[in-house]
């Protein structure tokens, strides 16, 4: 079994991604989709992870990471 995640926008566009299992599916989706890989405000490229724990490569990339407090993703310059 192949998960696909679909991102449809009002203009009729859409964005897939697929992997073996659903949530992985949409973290790849993810990937693609915040700030278009590429952070718009410190203009690295991005990275997205559930794990809240300090990442490697900070200095490389802007980590998007899942704060299940606010139940959103936050970017590491932020």
């Amino acid at each position: 079994v192949v998960w696909v995640a679909v991102a449809g926008y009002p203009d009729g566009k859409h964005e897939t991604a697929a992997a073996m299992n659903p949530a992985r599916a949409c973290m790849r989706l993810l990937e693609v989709l915040i700030d278009g890989g590429v952070c718009q405000h410190c203009k690295k490229p991005t990275g997205i992870t559930q794990d809240i724990a300090e990442q490697l490569g900070a200095q490389l990339v802007c980590w998007y990471q899942y704060d299940p407090e606010l139940k959103t993703f936050r970017r590491g310059c932020e």
